[in-house]
């Protein structure tokens, strides 16, 4: 599996979190960002990410985020 278990859970805990997107937003920030540093995990994290994150409202917040993802930001 791209990106082993840790890339799982990311995935399953955006899926089934009750959470709401801004709250998800500040979890990814708070603790998930530091733990994102494999290249090979970065995409498809963004890409999950965009797709869990798609308020309009969140959509500068998100991609800001996503920036420091791809270490652009």
């Amino acid at each position: 599996m791209a990106g082993g278990p840790r890339h799982a859970l990311r995935q399953r805990w955006l899926a089934t979190t009750e959470l709401a997107q801004r709250h998800q937003l500040e979890e990814l920030r708070a603790h998930w960002l530091p733990r994102l540093t494999d290249d090979e995990v970065r995409p498809e994290a963004a890409r999950i990410i965009r797709k869990a994150i798609n308020s309009k409202k969140l959509v500068v917040e998100r991609d800001a985020l996503l920036r420091v993802l791809d270490g652009s930001g």
